[in-house]
């Protein structure tokens, strides 16, 4: 199982949801010690990661960057989802986008 991803409101619901069957996420994650990643780095396979609108910006940057240096094309196109998810995040108030791991 892969890491889903979703838009929610301030109260937790879904508001767009991307669901990751083939496990492309990971592929687009930094190592963990990876001291250059500011937010990726904290996305849990394994359990739930939450990010806010004042994080979005530092998210952006950190996705573009991840899908730039892909080499799998379908992670690469997974990570262009979860980037116009995060500018939806970016362009308004009380929402959330949340990973969801296994």
């Amino acid at each position: 199982m892969g890491i889903d991803a979703r838009i929610e409101d301030e109260n937790g619901q879904c508001i767009e949801e991307l669901g990751d069957p083939k496990e492309l996420v990971v592929v687009l994650l930094p190592r963990y010690d990876d001291n250059t990643s500011n937010c990726m780095r904290f996305i849990d396979p394994y359990g739930d990661t939450t990010f806010n609108k004042p994080q979005m910006q530092i998210l952006i940057n950190e996705l573009k960057q991840s899908i730039e240096k892909a080499s799998n094309l379908e992670a690469k196109e997974h990570g262009k989802k979860l980037l116009e998810m995060a500018k939806k995040v970016s362009e308004d108030v009380h929402l959330y986008l949340k990973f969801y791991g296994d």
